[in-house]
């Protein structure tokens, strides 16, 4: 059921942004073609939404015109890969499986996110720096979504090269919720036109990307924790360990609220930290009322992400000031602890199939069993007293009920008779 919700979303928004992002660039290449992004933005938000001072539209155009070639070839390679993603999709759904039609959409699939990636680089580092508050932040959460992406399909690439599946899939489906920023961005910032309308368009922008910067690392991190196997799910962590560690998210996120409202001003809007904030709390309920000893690793991860994001912001604030240094954390910071709850994950798991870990796993259990008052099949071994050489026998070859010991200098088969043989012996 998880499954088929998750694939339709997926198939919602790669119908319904596709046409959008394709064409968002073609007005810098053929002037008057429609701009169905702005009509959309102005048929929820109204015309001074989509068109105003405050707009995407009055503050990029130019940069647009001018880097067109590396936007053209970013949101057209960027929409292909969308597209090669849900036929993946669709194509794993049905049973398809690892194939050569898998192998070929994969390498289809990763040379049009790098060369996305890359021409989104050229962008950034070409276009002119906006004087707006929030859009430093936006443009380093730019910069490090590319290489988030990046580098998750390198991940994927090299896992799949040494045949691990399960890594394999776990940093391609990042990548893949790491792409799927781009139509869940617009997407918010419409519908926020409708439901906030105090917000200008760049501010609903900003609150997007800060809800963003938890839910798509978040939504990796989970998926992997529910179709991982039990060891990388961290499942020796049991429900006594989610009490503290929600204790220490709930301080975490306590501290971010009270630096945003010592911030004054209208530039830092009042609901601009709970963009944050609610999708914690929904990530944590998911969390508290699944499977907490299977996720209790996530679980931390999660607790760590408001500390995460004011390590960003500290970092940050020589250079860009108490403010704009918290938006930054905001969208910078919450990536990084859940990411690498899932490279731990992986790395724990890669650690218990090592040769030789999976008996000391089993020792391990068995001496919590024994802890428990559980006594092993064999722990009255030791109450037989001393075996002599002549108790030794070797098995038998015909007879099962005969049961094959060490040999030793008195060794005898089962058809033996000691005592004859040592009358025979002594005639």
């Amino acid at each position: 059921m998880v499954r088929r919700v998750v694939l339709g979303m997926l198939a919602l928004l790669v119908v319904g942004y596709v046409p959008l992002a394709a064409t968002s660039m073609w007005f810098t290449v053929l002037p008057g073609f429609p701009r169905w992004q702005e009509d959309l933005d102005a048929w929820l938000g109204g015309h001074a939404y989509a068109w105003g001072s405050g707009s995407v539209a009055a503050v990029r155009t130019a940069a647009y015109v001018d880097h067109r070639v590396a936007l053209l070839v970013h949101t057209t390679l960027g929409a292909v890969a969308l597209c090669l993603l849900l036929a993946q999709a669709l194509l794993l759904r049905r049973g398809g499986g690892p194939g050569s039609l898998h192998r070929r959409l994969g390498w289809a699939y990763v040379g049009a996110v790098v060369v996305s990636m890359l021409a989104s680089f050229v962008f950034l580092l070409r276009a002119p720096h906006l004087a707006v508050p929030g859009q430093t932040g936006f443009r380093l959460q730019l910069w490090l979504l590319g290489l988030s992406t990046l580098g998750t399909v390198v991940l994927g690439v090299l896992a799949s090269r040494r045949g691990d599946r399960e890594a394999h899939r776990a940093w391609l489906t990042l990548s893949a919720c790491f792409l799927l920023t781009a139509p869940l961005l617009r997407l918010l910032w419409s519908t926020l036109g409708a439901l906030v309308p105090g917000h200008t368009m760049l501010t609903n922008l900003e609150v997007s990307a800060v809800a963003l910067a938890v839910v798509a690392p978040g939504t990796g991190a989970a998926l992997h924790a529910w179709t991982s196997s039990p060891v990388a799910r961290g499942g020796r962590s049991g429900r006594g360990v989610l009490l503290p560690v929600a204790v220490v998210g709930v301080v975490g996120e306590a501290v971010v609220l009270l630096r945003f409202a010592a911030l004054d001003g209208p530039a830092t809007p009042a609901l601009y930290p709970w963009f944050h904030v609610v999708p914690m709390l929904v990530f944590g309920l998911v969390i508290a009322r699944g499977r907490p000893a299977a996720w209790a690793r996530l679980g931390v991860a999660l607790a760590v992400v408001p500390w995460a994001v004011l390590v960003v912001a500290l970092a940050l604030e020589p250079w860009l000031g108490t403010a704009e240094s918290l938006r930054a954390g905001l969208m910078c910071g919450p990536g990084f602890p859940l990411v690498a709850s899932v490279g731990v994950a992986l790395a724990a798991r890669r650690s218990d199939d090592r040769p030789g870990a999976g008996y000391c796993a089993r020792m391990e259990q068995s001496n919590r069993e024994q802890g428990r008052g559980e006594i092993s099949e064999v722990d009255n071994l030791g109450d037989g007293g001393e075996i002599e050489p002549g108790d030794s026998v070797a098995g038998h070859p015909h007879d099962r009920d005969v049961q094959e010991g060490a040999t030793g200098p008195d060794a005898r088969t089962g058809d033996q008779d000691q005592d004859r043989d040592q009358d025979r012996t002594r005639r």
